[in-house]
Parts: structure tokens; C-alpha cells; sequence
């Protein structure tokens, strides 16, 4: 664990917003919102660990640029990634290539083949649900499903798009610190 938590960190490029302190933030914040949410209480420990895990890579390797500028230039990730949520795809990808490059193990060693298909899946469900594109659109979505007569956190599709609503929260939650804090991180972006 704190082998794959050092490789990360050092994967966060020195910029000013997104680095591995964001990052870290992110996952409290996060966090705090899935346990005050009542998520926390019911996901499954392999939806615990996706959670924080996507939280603590969602932006590794970011290099303070948008998808639109990576889109509009023809960026390399842009093509790799077809001009879809491109720097959340390669969020994605360095998340799990990271998890792969251990050779004295991972946490993958120790689960079954369904068990690492939907540890993955719901690693790049959370992930590409931080493309800030989409946000008021996510916002809408999620104020109907929560109203729903039908939402129960019992349920695994409720629980991945609550968890992706908790990520996105942690993602803006320096918006919650006290002003002075906030103000200085609204500065970095």
C-alpha cells in the first residue's frame, strides 16, 4: 500500500492546483461526504478501496492543461483518447498502470477475475465522472435520482453514482475551507 501511495505521489507533476495535495484533499473531502451521505456505511470494502484509490489518482499526471486545449491542439492524449474526457481517461489508465508496475505485488494480486473487473470499473466510472463538463448536468441528475422513490443505497448502481457525486464534491471542496484557504486554491487554477 504505501509503496503504491509514494509512486503516486511522485506521478503528480509540481504544478499549482493539481498535484498530490489536491489530490489528498480530494480524498478526505470525498470521504467525508460518502460517510455523511450514509454511503460509506454501505459500500462493499472493494468499493471502499476503488473509491479512495480513484480519489487519490484522479488527476495524477496532470499538466495544468483542459480537455479543450488538448482537443483544440491535437494533443497526443487527445488522439489516443478521441477527444473523449481525455485527461480523465489518462487519470485512468496511469491509475491502473501503476497498480500493474509493482513487482512485488498488488492489491490485484489478491482478488478474484469478477472482483478486479469491478474493481476497475468502478475506479474509471469515478474517475470519468470528474470531467468538470459535465458538472451541472451531474448536478441535475443527481438532485432527480436522489428524489426517486426507487434510489437505495442497497443498490450497486446507486451507490457508484452517489460515490461519483461524493468525488466530484471532494474534487471543489477547498469551495468549504475557511476563505482565506479557498481563495488561495481558486488562485491556482
Amino acid at each position: 500500500c504505501s509503496r503504491f501511495l509514494g509512486r503516486v505521489q511522485k506521478l503528480y507533476y509540481e504544478n499549482p492546483y493539481h498535484n498530490a495535495i489536491h489530490a489528498t484533499q480530494v480524498c478526505h473531502g470525498g470521504s467525508w461526504l460518502a460517510k455523511h451521505a450514509g454511503l460509506s456505511a454501505k459500500q462493499t470494502s472493494l468499493e471502499r478501496a476503488s473509491f479512495v484509490i480513484a480519489a487519490l489518482c484522479h488527476d495524477v499526471k496532470h499538466f495544468g492543461r483542459t480537455n479543450t486545449f488538448c482537443v483544440t491542439t491535437q494533443h497526443a492524449l487527445a488522439v489516443l483518447y478521441n477527444d473523449l474526457k481525455v485527461l480523465e481517461n489518462m487519470h485512468a489508465a496511469t491509475c491502473f498502470s501503476t497498480l500493474h508496475d509493482d513487482e512485488k505485488g498488488t492489491v490485484l494480486d489478491r482478488l478474484n477475475p469478477a472482483e478486479k473487473v469491478a474493481f476497475r470499473g468502478q475506479i474509471v466510472e469515478l474517475i470519468l465522472s470528474t470531467d468538470m463538463t459535465e458538472h451541472f448536468s451531474a448536478i441535475s441528475k443527481s438532485r432527480v435520482r436522489r428524489e426517486a422513490p426507487d434510489f437505495n443505497l442497497e443498490n450497486a448502481p446507486d451507490r457508484l453514482f452517489l460515490a461519483q457525486m461524493c468525488l466530484k464534491g471532494g474534487d471543489i471542496c477547498h469551495s468549504a475551507l475557511p476563505w482565506k484557504i479557498h481563495k488561495e486554491w481558486s488562485s491556482r487554477v
